[in-house]
């Protein structure tokens, strides 16, 4: 009978492994996170009755966690397949586009923002330089608004030397982009190699994000999922209409000094880790 190689894991030592940091799983639920995408499918060895079956990533452990910690909090599977993608794991076109689709169904209507005693704006003149500044200001009210992201984008602009950028029309700037392009068929069109790169572009964008934030594991923290919806379907957008030159000409810049050097074709959750 052939052995199975030492560097895989069981589902069995699987399920030991999360139950020793707290997070209690059955055996049997495994087969329904394989069937929909939570966890990659198994590989195997040897024939018939000697047959083992295994994961060779040496990962699984973290994407299993991150699974089960995101399952408990938001308790839906689509949700949790977009975020484990947003976080660096491979999830199929397929799936995703299903997620993605199912997502938007579930998303909660947003009000706008009432009016402020004494808000008022001047009326720019047409070919006023601050037209664009203002117009994304008062857009801005429209949505809900967080002072932390706002501060975190803001302290990324000046990394990348955006002096005098504003955080909060940076980000409402970036949310409006991504409320536009949710509704449209941009995923439909998304095949496995381009998610590859958006993701490998996303993870950039987010090590710029963590050092601005200041916080260790920011954006698997809370980050992925409060920016990385919007700013990935802006990348994925870029990437669409063949403006992966630009988005290249930015990961240049955003690679921090003595980073090391990580192949494109590289997973990107072997990138992460």
């Amino acid at each position: 009978m052939k052995r199975r190689p030492e560097s895989t894991t069981s589902e069995r030592e699987l399920i030991e492994l999360l139950a020793a940091g707290g997070r209690v799983l059955a055996l049997g639920a495994l087969a329904g996170w394989r069937k929909h995408g939570l966890l990659p499918p198994l590989d195997s060895c040897g024939t018939g009755a000697g047959r083992a079956y295994y994961w060779r990533d040496p990962l699984i452990c973290k994407r299993a966690r991150t699974a089960f910690d995101l399952m408990e909090k938001n308790c839906h599977v689509n949700q949790v397949l977009w975020s484990l993608w947003l976080r660096g794991f491979p999830v199929s076109s397929v799936k995703l586009r299903r997620a993605w689709q199912q997502c938007n169904r579930l998303r909660k209507l947003w009000l706008p923002m009432p009016e402020l005693p004494g808000q008022q704006f001047r009326t720019p003149a047409l070919g006023d330089r601050a037209l664009l500044g203002q117009l994304m200001q008062i857009l801005g009210l429209a949505l809900p608004p967080d002072r932390r992201v706002a501060t975190i984008i803001e302290h990324a602009a000046v990394r990348l030397g955006l002096d005098g950028a504003s955080g909060p029309q940076l980000w409402s700037l970036l949310q409006m982009a991504g409320l536009a392009l949710e509704s449209s068929a941009l995923l439909d069109s998304i095949d496995d190699a381009l998610l590859t790169k958006a993701q490998i572009h996303l993870r950039l964008a987010a090590d710029l994000l963590e050092r601005s934030a200041s916080e260790t594991d920011a954006w698997n923290g809370w980050l992925a999922d409060r920016v990385g919806p919007s700013l990935a379907l802006v990348i994925l957008a870029m990437l669409r209409s063949g403006q992966g030159e630009t988005l290249d000409a930015l990961a240049a810049k955003l690679e921090a000094p003595g980073r090391r050097h990580v192949p494109a074709r590289a997973p990107l959750h072997q990138i992460m880790a």
